[in-house]
């Protein structure tokens, strides 16, 4: 007896000409095979939005480090290293670099304490870059020393801003006298 013969007479193969009964399979696991392919597509998909989500909170979190590396937290004006980066970008073009130092600021900083000398610090920030334009760039080197790059095309227009700098202010009971020193590059 055929093996055949035998599968079909225990029931477990049957043989019928109805195209329905062929097909009926083929489908059923067509149509599975295609919900689990919809599914790994839809989880895939759900995959790659979060990771671009994500990129760009990470390229946000890392522009705000690079920035605050190189802005400094008192005065919001670059910091030296900010400086030096920005001005490499500069170094075609040609201006006056300018140095404002606060006198007699080690007194009044320990006269009236950090706290007087952090306003301080932060008023003449505030009033070197109201002076300058737009595209002049102003950083504090450390303690009371800001350094300022203005594009200028003459020395008198340096001469012009360096008087304008160095006009002596009020701040409560303080007076503030910057003094400034130029060079031209």
């Amino acid at each position: 007896m055929s093996r055949w013969v035998v599968l079909l007479s225990a029931g477990l193969m049957s043989f019928s000409t109805n195209a329905d009964s062929v097909w009926r399979p083929i489908a059923i696991h067509a149509t599975m095979l295609a919900m689990v392919l919809f599914i790994n597509l839809v989880f895939l998909g759900g995959l790659y939005v979060l990771s671009i989500i994500k990129g760009k909170r990470h390229r946000a979190i890392l522009e705000t480090q690079v920035q605050e590396a190189q802005i400094d937290f008192l005065t919001q004006v670059l910091n030296r290293r900010g400086f030096e980066r920005r001005i490499a970008d500069k170094r075609q073009l040609q201006g006056y670099i300018l140095i404002v130092d606060i006198d007699d600021f080690k007194r009044i900083n320990d006269k009236y304490g950090h706290h007087a000398g952090d306003l301080i610090l932060q008023n003449v920030a505030a009033r070197l870059k109201e002076a300058l334009r737009e595209e002049d760039m102003i950083a504090r080197f450390g303690g009371e020393e800001f350094v300022i790059y203005a594009a200028l095309q003459n020395k008198q227009s340096a001469e012009e801003l360096s008087r304008r700098l160095v006009i002596p202010f009020h701040l409560n009971i303080w007076s503030v006298m910057p003094s400034l020193s130029n060079t031209y590059s």
